[in-house]
């Protein structure tokens, strides 16, 4: 019996070495976990944002065309071009505080990676007499 088990393990082992050799059996290495580190964010609260988003200044800067001019007049609407980025209530509060003016409406396009921002007036501040304070007409 014992001659049988050599024969057997004799056999296995020459089975597994020929394999090795032609690459068939090769056993793959198994990954090591790897121990990760705990990275402590910082938690911001919606407020938060909203405060560091209002302290951020945009670049706001009048676009000035034959078509943004017959819309001063006509529609009483001013063409601005912002930050790709920047919100319509962002643009809209920024106009409101610098220029002193009441905002009805927005509406922007994003073209050639610009943002122009249509702002239509209320009524009491007409858009030419903010054109000529900005230098457009």
């Amino acid at each position: 019996m014992a001659k049988e088990k050599t024969e057997k393990t004799t056999k296995t082992e020459a089975v597994k070495v020929a394999k090795e050799k032609k690459g068939v059996a090769k056993e793959k290495p198994k990954p090591v976990a790897k121990k990760t580190a705990k990275v402590e964010t910082k938690k911001e609260t919606v407020a938060q944002i909203h405060e560091e988003k209002a302290k951020r200044v945009l670049t706001i800067n009048p676009l000035v065309s034959e078509k943004a001019v017959m819309m001063i007049e006509s529609q009483n609407i001013i063409t601005f071009e912002a930050d790709r980025n920047a919100t319509k209530h962002e643009i809209q509060k920024e106009i409101e505080d610098l220029f002193n003016v009441k905002v009805d409406e927005i509406r922007t396009l994003n073209a050639k990676n610009k943002k122009h921002a249509y702002v239509k007036l209320n009524s009491k501040f007409p858009a030419i007499d903010l054109a000529t304070k900005l230098g457009m007409m």
